[in-house]
């Protein structure tokens, strides 16, 4: 049984092929597959052709490294022939980039009929090179 994930570092949803294999002249086997890796749990797949491919959403996995775990289970045409099995992989799980935003102060007064500014500095985090579109706020009191 081999795991093979669409890559090995990822920030965004996985592609993960699971493909079972009756070697030389056995029959391809035929039953049902689940993937699993701490929290997450893939629903019930088919195997088809020896193969089941599943779709891992982004934020299923944990940040850092995991551990894929395909567990096999053959259905009543291959159970004479195959035993359950289960095969890992394993997968890095960088953190998605994005912003923060930090004012320069954490709280600006006005009063009533003046105004007054402060400066929001947008900070990337984890690699982020995308635009940032915003709109002036303007707060008025009274």
């Amino acid at each position: 049984m081999t795991v093979t994930p669409s890559s090995t570092s990822l920030t965004t949803a996985l592609t993960v092929t699971v493909a079972v294999s009756g070697g030389g002249s056995n029959p391809t086997p035929t039953g049902t597959v689940v993937l699993s890796s701490g929290a997450y749990n893939s629903a019930v797949t088919n195997l088809s052709d020896g193969t089941a491919t599943f779709t891992v959403p982004a934020g299923a996995l944990i940040t850092g490294s995991d551990v894929l775990t395909a567990t096999y289970t053959p259905d009543s045409n291959s159970s004479s022939t195959y035993n359950s099995a289960s095969g890992t992989s394993s997968v890095t799980v960088n953190p998605a980039p994005g912003f923060t935003l930090a004012p320069l102060t954490a709280s600006v007064t006005v009063v009533q009929g003046s105004s007054n500014t402060d400066t929001i500095t947008v900070v990337e985090v984890n690699g982020f090179t995308g635009n940032i579109h915003s709109l002036p706020a303007v707060y008025r009191v009274g």
